[in-house]
């Protein structure tokens, strides 16, 4: 009788270190992009977005594909391409703004 007690209160421990472990690890989990959606609407930290990113010029931070990060005068924001792959680092036009992500197009180098 005396095992059986100690290993239920080892499965119990177990248990309770597993749970507090695991939230740990999502409490750093919580701020990668592919877990949770940044908002376009609040744009970067809360923040609005500014009233010109419309026709915007700027470049791709991450690969859309078609999902992805631009960037537009030093902030970051969720964006998508109208369905073809972008390069990081390429050139890029803002062309329409989503509630969930900037519609983008990529540019001719020679253009940006």
């Amino acid at each position: 009788m005396r095992s059986v007690l100690t290993w239920l209160g080892v499965i119990g421990f177990a248990v309770v270190m597993g749970e507090l472990l695991f939230r740990l690890l999502m409490g750093f989990v919580d701020d990668v992009p592919l877990r949770r959606k940044p908002s376009v609407v609040e744009g970067k930290a809360g923040r609005p977005l500014p009233p010109d990113i419309l026709h915007a010029v700027g470049f791709a931070a991450t690969h859309l594909v078609p999902y992805g990060f631009v960037e537009i005068d030093g902030n970051r924001f969720p964006a998508q391409s109208r369905g073809e792959y972008v390069e990081a680092r390429a050139p890029v036009t803002v062309i329409e703004v989503r509630a969930q992500a900037l519609v983008v197009e990529a540019r001719e180098s020679s253009e940006f």
